[in-house]
């Protein structure tokens, strides 16, 4: 559960931090407090209560970008100017890492991988079949011994005629302008229809990629794809927009792998202080247990398996009558 953690919580933990960065304070009835402390007990990147970090976040960025002059300038001591800034929100992105659901069986360098296995991203299966292939296997070969879910990982394909295409509706977006990326990459001369898009149908942007030079490996790849100055579909207080990654391999290897989302600028004509004010009165507010005792508790070990006996670092899960569900992690 340690090394689990970090990664299936990390758009929460990212999140709340960011919201407690902006020292600006909004109306008492966004709650923001109650909303941070809760972001603590949560041990997976629940979606609706991301909704709720995401509002909050938005409510708070619009404090920021209504009251400050230049919130996308820095000074920079060297050469004693204003630069240009921006606002890394990649926290935006569910599972911008690629963190999988999927197990690579000891002593062997690579798996199968369900579409299913990489949260937050939705994954359509042309030709062949993809893997998660990992860090600690791929390249050099080297059998794993002991990998487990929900490590660092990267939507691949190993050798062979492979086509697929992952993608990612980015919703509640603060309204703003934008800079997105991600990584593609095949191995060198074999570029056959590999490329990045923001947006879908006749709207839709590809990326120029052109393939690895001869003799280099998708593996090693980590320039992305970059998508700069973007407004998204704006609707209401909030925005979105479609990031994914087309793969078409004919042999060698090919991965899509890390996205991230920068602010860069404000939209125009958009108004930032009546937004913020809306937001900061309408965000639900529901976090807390419901009254009464829970329907049902479980257990389970550290190594995801139900216990009848609990015994040190144990996964609690309380269900009440009502579908609230509250998992935390209790020592016994």
């Amino acid at each position: 559960v340690d090394k689990c953690v970090p990664l299936i919580t990390k758009q929460i933990t990212d999140l709340a931090a960011a919201i407690s960065a902006i020292d600006i304070p909004l109306s008492e009835d966004a709650k923001e407090e109650e909303l941070i402390l809760a972001a603590g007990d949560f041990i997976n990147d629940d979606q609706s209560f991301v909704k709720k970090l995401k509002a909050l976040y938005a409510a708070k960025i619009y404090a920021k970008l209504a009251t400050e002059e230049n919130p996308f300038k820095t000074f920079d001591e060297d050469t004693k100017d204003e630069v240009e800034a921006t606002i890394p929100v990649s926290f935006l992105i569910q599972n911008p890492n690629f963190y999988t659901t999927a197990i690579v069986p000891a002593g062997k360098t690579s798996a199968e991988a369900k579409t299913t296995d990489f949260p937050g991203w939705t994954i359509d299966v042309l030709q062949g079949y993809i893997s998660p292939v990992f860090n600690t296997s791929w390249g050099g070969q080297k059998a794993a011994s002991d990998v487990e879910p929900y490590v660092d990982c990267a939507v691949c394909t190993d050798w062979g005629t492979r086509e697929y295409d992952v993608k990612q509706l980015i919703d509640m977006l603060p309204v703003a302008k934008y800079k997105a990326s991600i990584i593609v990459g095949e191995d060198g001369g074999d570029p056959h229809g590999a490329y990045a898009y923001l947006g879908e149908g006749e709207a839709q942007v590809k990326s120029e990629y052109t393939g690895n030079e001869e003799g280099s490996y998708s593996r090693d790849n980590s320039t992305p794809q970059v998508f700069e100055n973007i407004t998204p579909t704006i609707n209401g207080n909030f925005g979105e927009i479609t990031l994914g990654a087309h793969m078409m391999v004919t042999a060698g290897f090919g991965k899509v792998d890390t996205a991230t989302l920068e602010m860069v600028g404000k939209a125009e004509g958009f108004d930032y202080k009546a937004a913020a004010k809306q937001l900061a009165t309408s965000i639900d507010k529901t976090v807390a247990t419901p009254a009464g005792a829970p329907i049902n508790v479980q257990y389970f070990g550290i190594d995801g398996k139900q216990t009848l006996n609990p015994q040190g670092v144990t996964i609690k899960v309380e269900t009440w009558a009502n579908g609230f569900v509250k998992i935390s992690k209790v020592r016994m």
